[in-house]
């Protein structure tokens, strides 16, 4: 490929080189050496006073400016090294004006040069001292400077060489308090000239597109994204005039700045820049010319990206707080609500729901106490969604859910708030199932998070409404993989029950829920109790576990409260009886689902029967109980763990007549006789001793004969499982059990029988025996070996201590 050259001239001097083009890494390093070198003369000739040869130097260091093989960020570097370098050529001048050297002698000096970069660098130099002195009015000399940098019309240069004329001048306006106002200029002066600098700096930012071929072009785009904070600094130099308040920014800036904006008719430029000005001005400016700023939007060429400038206004005004004196802000929603209405048809979908995800942001912020702001802002995306259905747009979609999060962050107040806006449940609609549950989820974590209290039925009935896919789960009719949730909501059975951790996650928000439904009066709480039940029992099979039972025990504590009432002589429209019946409704349900849950359910709405004095009813729900085990539970070790519990219960019974009692505890001896593995036989029989003899004070009905014949007949199963090997670790537990009873008052429970029981496992574990504490201490040793020697501790610290329950037993 044929190359081109490169025409660097050496400022002042007429001397041309011509090098081949290179890339910008191979021309920055040879650039920055001749500014080393260039800048060592110019010193060397300053500190000898020569100022034309110090001049001849600065200008052929000016002069790699010049060059068009760097890109903007390797160009900034060579600027950085060079304005760096001017500065001792700026405090040779200052030392000049001291010594009594006219300012426009120098002024002229520079204006010699040769070539029209280096001498306009030397120009602005020379003009910041200049207008340091006051020789001449600041607004002059700065109407002179502007001018002659027009001379620079290639893009990049022109940027930097116009950064160095607002690097120059930036303290030396004629703002007002300044040292230059006055015969210097006014205020309005200032504006003008940083107006005018703006206004061709965009004009030289703009025209950057169009320099090269059009190959190039995003590579052009690029590097112009990269120069935008140079065109930027203008605006913020204008916003921190000191003369520019309110009154002027309305008279003087904002009209000649929009237009010059405008006039630019690039996208790049008019989004950026808009940005800025949104940016650098108090959002009191923002809201006093609003109506002027929206209609300048209108304005806007068609690649310029509205939305996004609407969002970053909207976000600037999102800070607007009351005028002294008042007690809330102006209203500026309204008009750019009105402004973003009419242009939201024209928009894609992403955009208008990013403005309206905006507008809700500013009613919250700014105008909280005002939720039809709010209102407004949810119908403009739900209205904009009403044509295409249900969203699966990815981007979209987290739009939405950013905009339906939003007002669940609201500081201080009822989040249920959300249940009064007709529009909020409308767009939960519009999402897919699965990203309405994350958006349920996180309302109902908000509410038991924030401790809300419901104890409105119609409110509960609208939470819940909004519940629903929550409820129903996937209603998707494709076949479950193995363990995956079924089509009901319903899972393949990982254990007992089939109820996996990942659904009771998923379910955990509802169960929350459910304990925040409360209210002062019984009445009024089993009604708000009452419409969250007809929602809850029309879950997915799969799910009523994980609705109904937490909502179980609301009612079982509102049971004990209403039997507390009625006690104290209260009237009440709901009385402990009928809650006591419809809980068991509600364990039906979820017996089909879950037996296993249904079953202990059960016992703990025998429980509360109990303590509230209801004995049928407490009989009534533990023959359930009996009835699901044999009918329902099928696994082995959940039987037995069924019958632990039912055993375990029993003695807590204290409203039981004694031929009731009876009958239950020997149910429970007799099913466990009846289990299929032998060990669980054992244990389940021993375990049912304990039901025939209660801890003193805690039941009345005690039987000793029964316990002891529980006991026995334990021991002889255990006995039968030789073959297993699992005698010997039944034998401890049963001892376990022989020691409780008999420290509990059995009297037909002997030291003889725990005698002969002891003897009985220190011939099973024989190996052991030579020294019980290594064997304890030993890492290989048996559980019921440890287990043992516990126990004979337990014993011996018991015969230590004087009990003479003991006396006579042989270790």
């Amino acid at each position: 490929d044929r190359q081109k050259a490169i025409v660097v001239r050496g400022a002042g001097v007429g001397r041309r080189s011509v090098c081949h083009a290179m890339s910008a890494a191979e021309a920055l390093a040879p650039a920055k050496q001749a500014i080393k070198q260039q800048a060592f003369y110019m010193k060397k000739a300053l500190d000898q006073r020569h100022l034309r040869t110090a001049l001849h130097h600065a200008a052929t260091m000016i002069g790699e400016l010049r060059t068009s093989a760097l890109g903007p960020k390797a160009y900034y570097e060579v600027y950085i090294d060079v304005t760096t370098e001017l500065r001792h050529l700026e405090e040779f001048f200052e030392a000049e004006h001291e010594r009594g050297r006219p300012m426009v002698e120098l002024y002229e000096l520079v204006q010699h040069a040769g070539n029209v970069l280096p001498r306009l660098y030397l120009l602005l130099a020379v003009g910041r001292v200049f207008l340091q002195s006051k020789e001449a009015a600041a607004k002059v000399v700065l109407e002179d400077l502007v001018e002659h940098c027009k001379g620079v019309q290639q893009p990049l240069r022109g940027l930097f060489l116009r950064n160095y004329l607002l690097q120059c001048t930036r303290e030396r306006l004629p703002d007002t308090g300044s040292d230059y106002e006055g015969e210097g200029g006014t205020v309005s002066d200032a504006i003008k000239i940083v107006l005018a600098n703006f206004g061709e700096m965009a004009k030289l930012w703009v025209r950057m597109q169009h320099q090269g071929p059009a190959a190039n072009k995003e590579q052009r785009e690029k590097e112009r994204a990269e120069l935008k904070v140079v065109v930027g600094g203008n605006l913020h130099r204008l916003a921190s005039l000191e003369g520019v308040t309110l009154q002027v920014y309305t008279a003087e800036v904002v009209q000649p700045l929009l237009e010059l904006i405008v006039s630019c008719k690039d996208g790049l430029a008019q989004e950026y820049l808009l940005e800025c000005v949104c940016q650098v001005f108090p959002v009191a400016y923002h809201t006093a010319t609003l109506p002027t700023l929206l209609r300048f939007l209108s304005w806007l060429s068609a690649a310029a990206d509205e939305s996004a400038i609407l969002s970053h206004l909207i976000s600037r005004l999102c800070a607007l707080e009351p005028a002294d004196g008042e007690t809330e802000a102006r209203d500026v929603f309204t008009p750019v609500a009105d402004h973003v209405e009419r242009r939201c048809a024209s928009l894609r979908l992403r955009p208008s729901l990013a403005l309206a995800l905006a507008l809700a942001r500013l009613a919250l912020e700014a105008y909280e106490a005002h939720t039809e702001y709010l209102e407004r802002a949810l119908s403009l995306a739900s209205t904009r969604l009403e044509s295409l259905g249900v969203v699966t747009e990815k981007r979209a979609v987290a739009v939405v859910q950013d905009l339906l999060s939003l007002p669940l962050k609201r500081k201080g107040g009822d989040v249920l708030y959300v249940l009064e806006l007709t529009e909020w449940p409308r767009l939960v609609s519009r999402l897919e199932p699965d990203e309405q549950r994350r958006v349920v989820s996180r309302l109902l974590r908000e509410v038991a998070g924030r401790g809300c209290v419901i104890s409105d039925p119609l409110r509960a009935d609208r939470l819940l409404v909004l519940c629903a896919p929550l409820l129903q789960g996937d209603s998707s009719p494709a076949a479950p993989a193995n363990g995956a949730e079924t089509a009901n909501g319903a899972s393949d059975r990982s254990d007992a029950d089939g109820l996996d951790a990942e659904l009771a996650g998923e379910m955990a928000p509802v169960a929350a829920m459910m304990h925040t439904l409360a209210h002062e009066d019984t009445d009024a709480e089993a009604r708000v109790l009452n419409a969250a039940y007809k929602h809850a029992a029309a879950a997915a099979p799969g799910r009523l576990p994980h609705v109904l039972v937490p909502l179980l025990f609301r009612f079982l504590q509102l049971a004990r409260r209403v039997r507390l009432a009625e006690e104290g002589g209260a009237t009440l429209e709901v009385s402990c009886g009928k809650l006591l019946a419809f809980v068991g409704q509600i364990v039906q349900a979820v017996t089909a689902a879950a037996p296993n849950l249904a079953l202990r359910l059960y016992v703990q709405c025998a429980q509360v029967a109990d303590s509230c004095g209801d004995d049928d009813g407490a009989y009534e729900y533990l023959a359930q109980a009996f009835t699901l085990f044999e009918e329902e539970v099928a696994e082995q070790s959940a039987k037995l763990a069924a019958l632990s519990l039912l055993s375990a219960a029993l003695p807590h019974m204290t409203s039981f007549s004694a031929e009731q009692y009876e009958t239950l505890a020997r149910s429970a001896t007799q099913y466990g006789a009846t289990l299929l593995k032998k060990p669980d036989q054992a244990r389940a029989v021993a375990k049912a001793s304990f039901a025939f003899w209660p801890l003193a004070g805690l039941s009345p009905h005690r039987n000793a004969q029964r316990a002891l014949e529980c006991l026995q007949r334990a021991l002889k199963i255990a006995d039968g499982c030789k073959r297993s090997g699992m005698h010997a670790p039944l034998f401890v537990e049963i001892l376990d059990a022989y020691l409780w009873h008999y420290e509990q008052g059995n009297d037909l429970v002997t030291l003889a029988y725990i005698s002969s029981l002891m003897q009985l496992i220190d011939q099973h574990v024989a190996e052991w025996r030579s020294d019980w504490q290594a064997a304890s201490d030993a890492p290989g040793a048996p559980a019921h070996v440890v287990r043992y020697v516990a126990t004979r501790r337990h014993i011996s610290a018991k015969v230590r201590g004087g009990s003479q329950k003991y006396e006579g037993l042989q270790l």
